[in-house]
Protein backbone atom coordinates (compact mmCIF):
# COMPACT_ATOMS: atom_id res chain seq x y z
CA UNK A 1 0.00 0.00 0.00
CA UNK A 2 2.25 2.99 -1.32
CA UNK A 3 -0.55 5.55 0.39
CA UNK A 4 1.07 4.32 4.15
CA UNK A 5 4.66 3.90 3.17
CA UNK A 6 6.20 6.58 0.36
CA UNK A 7 3.03 8.34 0.38
CA UNK A 8 2.86 9.05 3.89
CA UNK A 9 4.06 12.31 4.22
CA UNK A 10 1.18 13.98 2.20
CA UNK A 11 -1.56 12.32 3.92
CA UNK A 12 -2.14 14.78 6.39
CA UNK A 13 -2.29 17.29 3.11
CA UNK A 14 -4.75 14.67 1.41
CA UNK A 15 -6.83 14.77 4.73
CA UNK A 16 -6.67 18.41 5.58
CA UNK A 17 -10.43 18.59 5.69
CA UNK A 18 -11.06 15.75 8.20
CA UNK A 19 -12.15 17.57 11.55
CA UNK A 20 -10.30 15.70 13.78
CA UNK A 21 -11.11 17.89 16.97
CA UNK A 22 -14.85 17.50 16.25
CA UNK A 23 -14.59 13.51 15.99
CA UNK A 24 -12.35 13.50 19.26
CA UNK A 25 -14.88 15.55 21.34
CA UNK A 26 -17.49 13.33 20.34
CA UNK A 27 -15.78 10.43 21.30
CA UNK A 28 -14.72 11.79 24.72
CA UNK A 29 -18.00 12.29 25.23
CA UNK A 30 -19.01 7.98 24.21
CA UNK A 31 -15.81 7.28 26.59
CA UNK A 32 -17.48 8.87 29.59
CA UNK A 33 -20.38 7.68 29.02
CA UNK A 34 -19.49 3.87 29.19
CA UNK A 35 -15.81 4.15 31.26
CA UNK A 36 -16.10 2.83 34.39
CA UNK A 37 -12.62 2.37 35.06
CA UNK A 38 -11.05 5.79 37.08
CA UNK A 39 -7.91 6.14 35.24
CA UNK A 40 -7.07 8.56 31.67
CA UNK A 41 -5.23 6.47 29.98
CA UNK A 42 -5.51 6.00 26.15
CA UNK A 43 -4.68 3.70 23.38
CA UNK A 44 -5.13 4.48 19.82
CA UNK A 45 -4.73 1.51 17.55
CA UNK A 46 -3.69 2.67 13.83
CA UNK A 47 -2.96 6.19 14.70
CA UNK A 48 -1.53 6.80 11.60
CA UNK A 49 0.10 9.88 11.53
CA UNK A 50 -1.34 11.48 15.02
CA UNK A 51 -4.51 13.26 13.35
CA UNK A 52 -6.52 11.91 16.62
CA UNK A 53 -3.57 11.72 18.99
CA UNK A 54 -2.90 15.66 18.95
CA UNK A 55 -6.71 16.25 20.51
CA UNK A 56 -6.94 13.39 22.78
CA UNK A 57 -4.05 14.54 24.31
CA UNK A 58 -6.25 17.16 25.97
CA UNK A 59 -7.83 14.21 27.76
CA UNK A 60 -5.70 11.01 28.41
CA UNK A 61 -2.26 9.80 28.56
CA UNK A 62 -2.06 8.96 24.95
CA UNK A 63 0.03 5.68 23.49
CA UNK A 64 -0.26 5.67 19.72
CA UNK A 65 0.46 2.29 17.60
CA UNK A 66 0.30 1.41 14.15
CA UNK A 67 1.79 -1.70 11.96
CA UNK A 68 3.47 1.26 9.05
CA UNK A 69 6.69 2.77 10.13
CA UNK A 70 6.57 5.64 7.93
CA UNK A 71 3.61 7.00 9.24
CA UNK A 72 4.92 6.76 12.70
CA UNK A 73 7.79 8.31 11.82
CA UNK A 74 5.57 11.46 10.91
CA UNK A 75 3.81 11.02 14.02
CA UNK A 76 6.62 10.87 15.80
CA UNK A 77 7.51 14.25 14.48
CA UNK A 78 4.66 16.33 14.69
CA UNK A 79 4.16 15.01 18.42
CA UNK A 80 8.00 14.19 19.68
CA UNK A 81 5.81 14.57 23.66
CA UNK A 82 3.59 11.47 22.62
CA UNK A 83 4.78 7.84 22.84
CA UNK A 84 4.27 5.53 19.67
CA UNK A 85 4.83 2.22 19.35
CA UNK A 86 4.91 0.01 15.86
CA UNK A 87 2.61 -3.08 16.35
CA UNK A 88 0.29 -5.52 14.70
CA UNK A 89 -3.17 -5.07 15.94
CA UNK A 90 -4.49 -8.92 15.45
CA UNK A 91 -1.16 -10.10 17.96
CA UNK A 92 0.21 -6.74 19.91
CA UNK A 93 1.25 -6.77 23.24
CA UNK A 94 2.55 -4.04 25.07
CA UNK A 95 2.28 -4.69 28.33
CA UNK A 96 0.41 -1.67 29.52
CA UNK A 97 -3.56 -2.08 30.25
CA UNK A 98 -5.76 1.18 29.17
CA UNK A 99 -9.30 2.80 30.22
CA UNK A 100 -10.12 3.29 27.05
CA UNK A 101 -8.73 2.33 23.09
CA UNK A 102 -10.13 3.64 19.94
CA UNK A 103 -9.49 2.18 16.46
CA UNK A 104 -10.62 5.12 14.20
CA UNK A 105 -11.33 5.84 10.31
CA UNK A 106 -12.07 2.26 9.08
CA UNK A 107 -8.71 1.43 9.99
CA UNK A 108 -9.89 -2.06 11.40
CA UNK A 109 -11.46 -3.32 7.68
CA UNK A 110 -7.83 -3.54 6.93
CA UNK A 111 -8.13 -7.24 8.41
CA UNK A 112 -8.38 -9.55 5.86
CA UNK A 113 -11.01 -11.95 7.61
CA UNK A 114 -13.40 -12.44 10.78
CA UNK A 115 -10.77 -14.70 12.12
CA UNK A 116 -8.29 -11.69 12.16
CA UNK A 117 -10.76 -9.42 13.74
CA UNK A 118 -11.38 -12.38 16.67
CA UNK A 119 -8.10 -11.95 17.33
CA UNK A 120 -8.03 -8.16 17.50
CA UNK A 121 -10.73 -8.27 19.53
CA UNK A 122 -8.84 -10.37 21.64
CA UNK A 123 -6.07 -8.02 21.73
CA UNK A 124 -8.11 -4.90 22.36
CA UNK A 125 -9.61 -6.74 25.55
CA UNK A 126 -5.97 -7.74 26.50
CA UNK A 127 -5.09 -4.02 27.06
CA UNK A 128 -8.35 -2.71 28.53
CA UNK A 129 -8.48 -2.55 32.04
CA UNK A 130 -11.51 -3.94 34.37
CA UNK A 131 -14.22 -1.20 33.07
CA UNK A 132 -12.53 0.18 30.41
CA UNK A 133 -13.83 0.93 26.42
CA UNK A 134 -12.99 0.27 23.00
CA UNK A 135 -14.55 2.07 20.42
CA UNK A 136 -14.13 0.90 16.61
CA UNK A 137 -15.17 2.77 13.91
CA UNK A 138 -15.90 0.87 10.75
CA UNK A 139 -15.08 1.52 7.38
CA UNK A 140 -18.59 1.36 5.67
CA UNK A 141 -21.35 -1.37 5.83
CA UNK A 142 -22.21 -2.91 2.40
CA UNK A 143 -25.54 -0.87 2.81
CA UNK A 144 -23.73 2.51 2.81
CA UNK A 145 -21.51 1.42 0.08
CA UNK A 146 -21.71 3.31 -3.19
CA UNK A 147 -20.02 0.63 -6.04
CA UNK A 148 -18.05 2.18 -9.21
CA UNK A 149 -18.57 5.74 -7.45
CA UNK A 150 -15.29 8.13 -8.80
CA UNK A 151 -13.97 10.58 -6.37
CA UNK A 152 -11.80 13.18 -6.85
CA UNK A 153 -9.95 14.91 -4.21
CA UNK A 154 -7.18 17.63 -4.76
CA UNK A 155 -4.65 19.27 -2.58
CA UNK A 156 -3.58 23.10 -4.07
CA UNK A 157 -0.59 24.89 -2.29
CA UNK A 158 2.33 26.59 -3.03
CA UNK A 159 4.85 24.23 -3.05
CA UNK A 160 2.25 20.96 -3.08
CA UNK A 161 -0.14 20.06 -5.68
CA UNK A 162 -2.44 16.44 -6.02
CA UNK A 163 -4.86 15.20 -7.38
CA UNK A 164 -6.36 11.62 -6.36
CA UNK A 165 -8.92 10.05 -8.39
CA UNK A 166 -10.66 6.98 -6.75
CA UNK A 167 -12.94 4.06 -7.79
CA UNK A 168 -14.66 1.48 -5.79
CA UNK A 169 -15.69 -1.86 -6.92
CA UNK A 170 -16.79 -5.19 -5.10
CA UNK A 171 -14.45 -8.04 -5.18
CA UNK A 172 -16.00 -10.66 -3.22
CA UNK A 173 -15.97 -10.25 0.48
CA UNK A 174 -13.96 -7.04 -0.90
CA UNK A 175 -14.45 -3.55 -1.29
CA UNK A 176 -11.67 -2.53 -3.18
CA UNK A 177 -10.59 1.07 -3.40
CA UNK A 178 -8.23 2.42 -6.64
CA UNK A 179 -6.73 5.14 -6.13
CA UNK A 180 -4.73 6.94 -8.67
CA UNK A 181 -2.12 9.89 -7.39
CA UNK A 182 -0.31 12.98 -9.64
CA UNK A 183 1.65 14.76 -7.29
CA UNK A 184 3.68 17.60 -8.15
CA UNK A 185 6.31 19.27 -5.77
CA UNK A 186 9.37 21.97 -6.89
CA UNK A 187 11.49 18.96 -7.88
CA UNK A 188 9.13 17.39 -10.23
CA UNK A 189 5.85 15.44 -10.80
CA UNK A 190 5.02 12.02 -10.26
CA UNK A 191 2.56 9.56 -10.72
CA UNK A 192 1.18 6.45 -8.31
CA UNK A 193 -0.96 3.59 -8.00
CA UNK A 194 -2.58 2.19 -4.81
CA UNK A 195 -5.12 -0.70 -4.45
CA UNK A 196 -6.79 -1.36 -1.22
CA UNK A 197 -8.68 -4.55 -0.44
CA UNK A 198 -11.03 -3.60 2.53
CA UNK A 199 -12.78 -6.62 4.58
CA UNK A 200 -16.40 -4.76 5.22
CA UNK A 201 -17.34 -6.57 8.66
CA UNK A 202 -21.00 -6.37 9.15
CA UNK A 203 -22.51 -5.51 12.42
CA UNK A 204 -23.18 -8.85 13.29
CA UNK A 205 -19.55 -10.00 12.66
CA UNK A 206 -18.34 -7.05 15.01
CA UNK A 207 -21.10 -8.10 17.60
CA UNK A 208 -19.86 -11.60 17.53
CA UNK A 209 -16.00 -10.94 17.78
CA UNK A 210 -16.37 -8.50 20.53
CA UNK A 211 -18.76 -10.53 22.55
CA UNK A 212 -16.33 -13.54 22.35
CA UNK A 213 -13.15 -11.67 23.48
CA UNK A 214 -15.94 -11.17 26.53
CA UNK A 215 -17.18 -7.60 26.14
CA UNK A 216 -20.02 -5.85 25.96
CA UNK A 217 -21.65 -4.91 22.98
CA UNK A 218 -22.96 -1.31 22.35
CA UNK A 219 -23.40 0.58 19.18
CA UNK A 220 -23.28 4.64 19.01
CA UNK A 221 -24.50 6.57 15.69
CA UNK A 222 -22.57 10.03 15.58
CA UNK A 223 -23.40 12.43 12.92
CA UNK A 224 -19.84 12.23 11.76
CA UNK A 225 -19.59 8.85 11.46
CA UNK A 226 -20.64 7.33 8.27
CA UNK A 227 -21.50 3.94 9.98
CA UNK A 228 -21.83 4.38 13.51
CA UNK A 229 -18.98 2.85 16.25
CA UNK A 230 -18.70 -0.02 17.49
CA UNK A 231 -18.41 0.10 21.42
CA UNK A 232 -16.58 -2.96 23.77
CA UNK A 233 -16.64 -2.56 27.13
CA UNK A 234 -14.77 -4.91 29.93
CA UNK A 235 -16.96 -5.85 32.77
Amino acid sequence: MAFYSELAKYYDAIYSSKNYSEEVESIHGIISQFKKSGGKKLLEVACGTGGHVQFFKKYYDVIGCDINQDMLNVAKELYPEVTFVRADMTSFDINKKFDALTCLFGSISYLPNPEALLSTMNSFARHLKSGGVAIIEPFLFWEDVILNHISLDTVDSDDLKIARVSNAYKDGDYLVLDFHFVIGTPKGVNYYRDSNKMFLFSKEMFESAISSAGLEYYYETPKWARSGLVIGVKS
